[in-house]
């Protein structure tokens, strides 16, 4: 197992308990993992997360995670 930081933005919050919903929080996932498979681990619906950033860089899908790394998931953003 390894430690992540991990943020979840917008309208991903839903899918979180309350109490790490708009914040930075630690969790402990398996080694291997990659950005893509965040999702599953975080129970987010895949479809739903445009984007995986690492250490402040957009994170290619099968980026592997490792033992601290800050990683941030966004949605979809829609405007105009």
């Amino acid at each position: 197992m390894m430690g992540l930081k991990v943020r979840v933005h917008s309208s991903l919050n839903v899918y979180l308990e309350p109490e790490l919903r708009h914040r930075w929080f630690e969790i402990r996932a398996p080694r291997g993992l990659s950005a893509s498979g965040l999702a599953e681990v975080l129970r987010l619906p895949a479809e739903a997360v445009m984007l995986v950033v690492v250490n402040g860089g957009q994170a290619d899908p099968e980026q592997v995670l490792k033992e601290g790394d800050r990683v941030e998931v966004f949605p979809e953003i829609l405007g105009g």
